[in-house]
């Protein structure tokens, strides 16, 4: 679950996504490859407070709607990231018109920073910034730490 700090600032604004909203973006994140047990703090920012979010470090966009697209079979950031080698354990935090990519890593529950966005960097494990948990990144990101 997320830190209650977290919680409270996703509360004021936007505040909570309609139920069957929260319910389509649940299960698109299950299909990922994401865990109740494991991703909490992640699946509940993404299914309940969903859509673009604006911190320290710029824009982070909607991952639920990109993860529906791609079950739709529109364009989506995490269906090119995929095909282009990414391994399907990183899902997208940021749209692919910015200059850096922020990826929530479903493995170990961090979050990546590859400030020139580029994926072969990625690809061989070349990091700009590693945050330990998803909440870590998040305290950061809203300025709560």
């Amino acid at each position: 679950m997320l830190d209650d700090a977290i919680r409270e600032r996703l509360t004021e604004e936007p505040g909570p996504l309609p139920a069957e909203v929260q319910a389509r973006y649940r299960a698109a994140l299950l299909a990922a490859g994401c865990s109740e047990a494991k991703h909490a703090s992640f699946i509940e920012f993404v299914a309940v407070f969903g859509d673009e979010h604006h911190g320290r470090y710029g824009t982070l966009a909607d991952l639920g709607q990109d993860l529906c697209a791609l079950e739709d079979g529109e364009d989506s950031v995490a269906g090119f990231l995929w095909s282009e080698g990414v391994p399907r354990r990183f899902l997208p935090l940021t749209s692919l018109e910015t200059e850096a990519y922020f990826l929530y890593d479903t493995g170990d529950d961090s979050v990546v920073l590859v400030e020139d966005g580029s994926l072969p960097r990625l690809l061989a494990g070349d990091v700009d910034q590693r945050w330990p948990s998803f909440d870590a990144f998040l305290a950061g990101f809203f300025d709560l730490e």
